[in-house]
């Protein structure tokens, strides 16, 4: 997936506060489908997070801080591994640490986090390496942008005369690629579901466990695999476990 636009949005906005943690945080409190992050190496936890924590995945960003490190709480139990890796490796064959953070090398890894309200959303993440002389080490700044969202005249500031950048962004720059392998688009209900089938649970349980129809639920696998263009519930399965669905 092209996510170029966040690339040059964390740039431009690294460029300008990479001072301070905290001001670039607040550039995003408002985004309908971008959070923004600090993470420091030393502490192994994220000393910032944007408002807009709560407004994506419904957790209080107040109560991420004091925990630290979310990761083990909320993120799918097969990426906590892949998150923490990836916020704690420190960068090789850096000769000089000034120089290095003038690079502002952009780097990504994707995962899923559970919504307060039980369902998956897939994210990817980007950040910028960058020297911390607070900490002397080599901290994380970065982006974490929700894959499903299609942003429409979003705003990233508190201020609405600054940042609009709805005319540089369109769905079609969201999810161009060569494939439309992973593009599957679902609901939080079909999210539900899937996760459920992948449990192995049937379809009748599964009725009685959401408090809906028997009939929806088939209507929903039915669905889920007309979506991701299989023939069958273990191809389904298969599938959403490759894109990192369930």
């Amino acid at each position: 997936m092209q996510f170029l636009f966040i690339e040059e949005l964390l740039q431009l906005f690294f460029l300008h506060c990479s001072k301070s943690p905290e001001l670039f945080v607040s550039k995003f409190d408002y985004s309908n489908f971008l959070i923004a992050y600090n993470y420091c190496r030393t502490e192994s936890r994220f000393t910032h997070v944007s408002y807009s924590f709560r407004k994506i995945l419904g957790y209080n960003q107040n109560n991420i801080l004091s925990n630290g490190n979310f990761a083990s709480k909320i993120l799918h139990p097969h990426d906590v591994h892949i998150l923490d890796e990836y916020l704690n490796i420190v960068p090789k064959s850096i000769d000089n640490l000034s120089h290095y953070s003038n690079q502002h090398i952009i780097k990504r890894t994707k995962c899923r986090a559970r919504h307060s309200k039980g369902y998956w959303k897939f994210f990817i993440i980007f950040s910028i390496d960058y020297w911390n002389p607070n900490t002397n080490t080599i901290d994380k700044i970065g982006l974490i942008a929700d894959e499903r969202t299609k942003p429409h005249q979003q705003v990233i500031s508190g201020n609405r005369d600054h940042f609009h950048f709805n005319a540089f962004i369109s769905e079609r720059t969201l999810y161009s690629q060569g494939s439309n392998e992973h593009n599957v688009m679902i609901s939080p209900r079909e999210s539900e579901i899937l996760e459920l089938i992948s449990d192995g649970i049937i379809a009748r349980v599964i009725a009685a466990k959401l408090n809906i129809c028997l009939s929806t639920v088939i209507t929903h696998r039915k669905n889920l695999i007309s979506k991701f263009n299989v023939h069958n519930t273990a191809e389904l399965i298969k599938k959403a476990t490759k894109l990192m669905l369930i």
